[in-house]
């Protein structure tokens, strides 16, 4: 269960602040072709694009050295557990080389800082208001050879030269425009490169919104009894917009912020244990001044279609307009209305059978029987289910329905009837102005349900899938993420839950595995409509070191986290609200476990990647685990697992939609590794300010690896490692 205490906000209590005005936008052609010459980057390897620089070494970013691993038995046995689903490349066997690792030398803090900050001179480039900041990105990895002997190795892949900002007064300028950084690899060569800054002078004063005022907006955007600080910020929006990807930058203006940062306290009920949850990052402008700040008015009506527009006033035109609801294709929607059908998840109720005395069984279940049909079939995989034609009799809330054959001989299921489900909506949308400043508004209908979300069923494809449990709040973050995977090469959207819709049975293996179980938010789904039936899956939601937070059908938005799933195998038990289709409301224990859940091994299970979009779920440390390995029981062949050490970034949609661009169809380069392609989105977004990337995944026999992975059609995949064969585990994150 969920435990806080009153927000309350942190500001320096100050009365104005200057908006700054922008002079110049990133580089010039001369400057840009000046600073890769000093660096010696390849001038074909660069992108310059509307005053914006990035570089990434195709080959050497982020490299581990590896060996091929040739050994016919263990490519004979792990070929048989692996489904390649883009046959014309095959399936590579790379290890790591654990002792070429070891010898790994990168270069010193000095002299990297040295390099980058003269060829930052040389091109008149020196970021005003710039502090360095050097580190570097680590690779931890420890494997059981075949004479039982434990290897490990703790080493730095790069040296890091990362400027910080922090403009008159003492306020940081944070966000994806506010990043001058460079990555020196083993052979002292720049391996990533990125200048993404504004040349800025004070324009007027404005009044800010007071703390008192700022923090009661600020608990607004948070679940209630979070507990909520503010400090005050400078934003700086992208160069690069995913929202209109080639469009020049149209910043003007950069205005002061309140980074809203909260967390929760989520409560073991068994043993009283607690353990925080970090909340992501919200950022609210901190004045009210109409001519830099857009006010937004959304308006809509809903029956059996949602109707819906929103009105502006104050910013800058033209105005982008970012749309959530039930139905997840309303995002592709880029005006000031939409209309789309209101679509529900349903759970269907528990299905109980038990013996009558004198022969044959009892089926019953919990809900009217207006809401569901009784279908029987008697082979669970062939898709020719019927209609019952028993007698439903209904007493006490309760259905049942006589059954005269043996048990066995037939399989049962309930499904939804095709007539109107009264529900409501949530429609939500963002409005963002020219300056990169947005105002979101949402609003709550009755509507009236005439189809469910029917997940995709079929041969497996190159797919992609989202759980999105804090919408319309996360939305953004969504939609960045869906309009990256439609770039070349994404594929099929196998689904996208969200709202309510997103459930922690989407991430529990079902029993029988490879089946549509009777309660699947509760008892598992993973195999048939939840995560395992995509190639890849976005969790976009809050988390913790052993916890994400998850949905129940007929949450409200603010009650989305009031699932939260513990780390696998420890049998923890969880207090959900459920909120059932007669309107009322109770509380029930779950037992929430998703050992050997997640991974391509099963009979309808294709997940090779896991990207978790949530604070802290690849920490170090945690209160139960001393290592991120604590994930692994998870593992059912998952090939890579990445998320965040240590918070995570603003929520924008950027970093979502750049891990994707680097993974799909970056400019210049080839695409990226699963895993370098989530290290370069964060690095490029701004992972600084709020949180580290970090990744982990499996070592198998002869060292082989999954850490070099490319997206289906992208590169080489390598070998899913079944739970039996792992001998270890590697890990790395940023610094």
């Amino acid at each position: 269960m969920w435990s806080g205490t009153v927000p309350v906000a942190m500001a320096q209590a100050v009365g104005t602040l200057p908006v700054y005005e922008v002079t110049q936008t990133g580089v010039t052609d001369a400057q840009g072709a000046a600073l890769a010459d000093y660096l010696g980057l390849p001038p074909n390897l660069v992108e310059r694009t509307n005053g914006l620089v990035t570089f990434v070494d195709p080959t050497n970013h982020l490299a581990v050295p590896s060996v091929p691993v040739t050994d016919p038995a263990i490519v004979s046995e792990l070929l048989d557990s692996t489904r390649n689903l883009y046959p014309d490349i095959p399936i590579r066997f790379q290890g790591i080389d654990f002792d070429a690792l070891a010898n790994l030398q990168v270069m010193d803090t000095n002299a990297a800082l040295s390099v980058f900050a003269n060829g930052l001179a040389a091109a008149g480039l020196v970021p005003e208001f710039g502090t360095p900041v050097l580190g570097h990105t680590r690779f931890m990895a420890y494997y059981t050879n075949s004479s039982g002997t434990v290897v490990s190795n703790n080493q730095f892949l790069d040296t890091i030269v990362d400027y910080q900002f922090v403009l008159p007064g003492g306020y940081p300028l944070i966000g994806p425009g506010a990043k001058v950084q460079a990555a020196f690899g083993t052979g002292g060569r720049v391996t990533r490169l990125l200048y993404s800054f504004r040349q800025l002078v004070p324009g007027i004063q404005v009044p800010l919104i007071p703390a008192a005022d700022a923090s009661a907006r600020a608990a607004a955007l948070f679940p209630p009894g979070a507990e909520v600080s503010l400090r005050l910020v400078y934003w700086a929006p992208p160069l690069f917009s995913w929202r209109n990807p080639g469009s020049a930058s149209t910043v003007r203006t950069i205005l002061p912020y309140y980074s809203c940062s909260g967390s929760m306290t989520l409560t073991n009920p068994e043993t009283g244990q607690t353990t925080p949850v970090t909340l992501k990052t919200r950022l609210m402008p901190a004045t009210d001044i109409i001519d830099f700040v857009p006010t937004v008015h959304l308006s809509a009506q809903g029956t059996t279609q949602v109707v819906a527009s929103v009105s502006v006033v104050g910013g800058s035109g033209p105005y982008e307009f970012l749309w959530t609801g039930s139905d997840p294709t309303v995002s592709e929607n880029t005006g000031a209305s939409v209309s789309y059908n209101p679509a529900r998840r349903i759970a269907p109720p528990v299905l109980s059978l038990n013996p009558v005395v004198g022969g044959g069984f009892q089926l019953s279940w919990p809900y009217p029987s207006p809401w569901f049909n009784l279908e029987a079939c008697s082979d669970l995989a062939s898709p020719n289910w019927a209609p019952f034609d028993g007698q439903v009799v209904t007493d006490n809330a309760v259905n049942t329905v006589a059954i005269d054959r043996q048990a066995g001989s037939a399989f049962y299921r309930l499904r939804l009837n095709p007539q109107n489900v009264s529900a409501s909506d949530t429609i939500g949308v963002t409005v963002v102005d020219r300056n990169g400043v947005s105002a979101s508004d949402s609003t709550t209908v009755p509507v009236q349900i005439i189809h469910d979300r029917p997940p995709y069923s079929g041969p497996p494809k190159v797919c992609y899938g989202t759980e999105s449990p804090n919408e319309p709040s996360f939305g953004v973050d969504r939609i960045g993420w869906q309009k990256g995977m439609h770039l070349p090469g994404g594929g099929f959207e196998s689904f996208c839950w969200n709202g309510d819709a997103a459930w922690p049975g989407d991430f529990i293996e079902p029993t029988p595995p490879g089946v549509y179980v009777s309660t699947p938010w509760v008892h598992g789904d993973a195999d048939y409509s939840g995560v395992n039936t995509a190639s890849i899956v976005l969790n976009n939601t809050d988390g913790a070191p052993d916890y994400f937070c998850s949905s129940v059908p007929g949450a409200t938005s603010d009650q989305y986290n009031t699932a939260g799933l513990a780390r696998p195998g420890n049998g923890w038990t969880v207090q959900v609200n459920v909120i059932n289709n007669t309107n009322t409301s109770n509380s029930k224990y779950l037992k929430i476990d998703y050992r050997y859940s997640w991974g391509p091994l099963g009979p309808n299970d294709f997940l090779y990647w896991m990207a978790m979009d949530c604070c802290d779920a690849l920490d170090e440390t945690s209160s139960v685990g001393t290592s991120p390995n604590r994930w692994g029981p998870a593992f059912s062949g998952l090939h890579v697992l990445t998320g965040f050490n240590s918070g995570e970034a603003v929520a924008d949609g950027s970093f979502e939609y750049g891990f994707a661009r680097y993974m799909l169809a970056p400019p210049y380069i080839p695409p990226q590794p699963v895993t370098g392609a989530w290290f370069i989105a964060a690095f490029f977004a701004g992972y600084d300010d709020h949180g580290r990337p970090a990744a982990m995944g499996p070592i198998g026999p002869g060292n082989v690896s999954d850490y070099w992975d490319c997206y289906w059609g992208k590169g080489s995949v390598n070998p899913t490692i079944p739970p039996s064969k792992v001998a270890g585990w590697w890990y790395i994150t940023a610094p």
